[in-house]
């Protein structure tokens, strides 16, 4: 089964045009889908690296917040007023605890 010139030019050029071009597709397929996955790794680090930077603040705010309460309540008088009576109750419950087991 001989081809004739004709045909056999038609398929050295039909196969010259379409196989570089299926293998630059390739190619570029694999690049493009490289370049997209670094791009939704960088996007999500980058998330994350907010949301930790946020949970942080969220926290220092939480914690500063707490600590002008604990000032705030170390400095009032009924406070103040009311840690001495614990101490001296618990002096006193000592006391009577030892006197109660004689």
């Amino acid at each position: 089964m001989a081809l004739s010139i004709k045909t056999r030019l038609i398929t050295m050029g039909t196969l010259l045009a379409v196989v570089p071009t299926i293998i630059a597709g390739l190619i570029l397929s694999q690049n493009a889908l490289d370049k997209g996955t670094d791009a939704l790794v960088q996007s999500t680090k980058k998330q994350l690296i907010l949301s930790r930077d946020l949970t942080a603040q969220s926290i220092e705010t939480y914690f500063s917040f707490i600590e002008k309460q604990v000032i705030s309540l170390s400095q009032n008088n009924s406070t103040v007023a009311a840690a001495k009576a614990f101490s001296d109750a618990f002096i006193d419950y000592s006391k009577d605890s030892t006197d109660e087991k004689n």
